[in-house]
């Protein structure tokens, strides 16, 4: 079986869809599928240009040309070049699950499409988002073969507009394994955020909690890693200063896996404001390598920590009391029985077990079109 994934960028681009999609066609190589990539040619914050064909991890990657139109980037080229492949498996909503769905009379191929949180992140242009999603995507999401959900907030949104036997709930695999072989030796009072700085992220709420932290204890360390996707950082930077954080927080915009991997097995904790994720890929992989979660209280984290138990819940919105809390939590001497239910709590997600259920999907769909 031939299967082409889609993405808007593919590595080395950076972010969570970006390793999904990397992640994914990798282990589905393994157990056999013949996987392959299409992506832009440029990632979103960088005007670098990678070449049209390559191959990375042993697979073939294609990219074509992008426009960057303000909201909505999208590229000019012919869909019958894809009708060698037997399923067109798209991560993201916007133009190439627009495209691949609108030319399927076309291509002929059966569409999968993983909603990634949709383009709800932000609430930039919610007027018109609200028309994209409701009208035109409720008519061409009907098109595809199959909506893969993967979270429940998105099931929840998705199924608005989606017949019920075309959407299924389905979460990301995430490559545990390398997480889950770090040794468990931990700096005290160290913390990480990893992701995309982003607005839906909320760094400044993190900041803020971070400030009120330092009212009870100075000695604590903050590396808040991912590029700047919304051009976010120099004001950041400036809150940091203004907040007298300087000794204290550390931002890192790109990092190598060796780096990211010792700042995992170093950090105490990961730690998250965020107020919109699509999923949560960096808090899985922080779990796994026996990081400590304190996430703010939206649906799709709560899926993955149950307070107290494997992690916390608090509320960034009132730095205050999140940083009494923070306080008291670096005052408790023994997480090792938090470390290890977040641990084995994540196994649930790995590549491995996500791919075998990914293939059997793309089967049933080959066999389906072709009756």
């Amino acid at each position: 079986m031939k299967v082409l994934h889609v993405s808007n960028g593919f590595w080395p681009c950076v972010g969570g869809i970006e390793r999904v999609s990397l992640d994914s066609c990798i282990a589905l190589k393994k157990i056999g599928v013949n996987t392959s990539a299409l992506a832009f040619n440029g990632c979103h914050d960088s005007k670098k240009i990678f070449p049209s064909t390559e191959k990375i991890h042993g697979i073939e990657i294609e990219r074509v040309p992008v426009i960057r139109f303000p909201y909505y980037p999208f590229s000019v080229f012919s869909p019958n070049r894809f009708k060698k492949f037997d399923v067109i498996h798209v991560h993201g909503i916007g133009f190439f699950s627009d495209f691949f769905i609108f030319t399927k009379f076309l291509h002929k191929k059966p569409v999968v499409v993983n909603t990634h949180g949709g383009f709800f992140h932000t609430k930039n242009i919610s007027f018109l988002k609200k028309i994209y999603f409701n009208f035109f995507q409720k008519f061409l999401l009907k098109k595809a073969d199959l909506i893969l959900a993967d979270s429940d907030n998105d099931f929840n949104i998705f199924s608005k507009i989606v017949p019920k036997n075309k959407i299924k709930l389905f979460f990301n695999g995430v490559n545990v394994e390398k997480f889950l072989k770090l040794g468990k030796k931990k700096a005290k009072s160290q913390f990480v955020f990893v992701g995309r700085l982003s607005k839906n992220k909320r760094i400044d709420l993190l900041l803020d909690s971070m400030h009120q932290l330092s009212q009870f204890e100075k000695n604590f360390k903050l590396f808040i890693v991912g590029k700047d996707f919304d051009f976010i950082l120099p004001e950041l930077k400036q809150k940091v200063k203004q907040l007298k954080l300087e000794k204290n927080v550390n931002f890192l915009e790109r990092v190598s896996d060796e780096k990211l991997l010792k700042l995992f097995s170093d950090s105490q904790f990961f730690i998250s404001s965020s107020e919109y994720e699509g999923f949560g890929v960096a808090v899985i992989e922080a779990m796994a390598a026996s990081c400590v979660p304190v996430l703010s209280p939206i649906q799709n984290f709560k899926v993955f920590v149950q307070n107290n138990k494997n992690g916390f819940i608090v509320n960034f919105f009132n730095p205050i009391e999140t940083g009494k809390f923070l306080a008291k939590l670096l005052k408790r001497k023994n997480f090792e029985k938090v470390s290890k239910s977040a641990k084995s709590s994540v196994l649930k997600f790995s590549i491995n077990s996500y791919a075998r259920n990914l293939s059997k999907i793309y089967n049933n769909l080959v066999q389906f079109s072709d009756k």
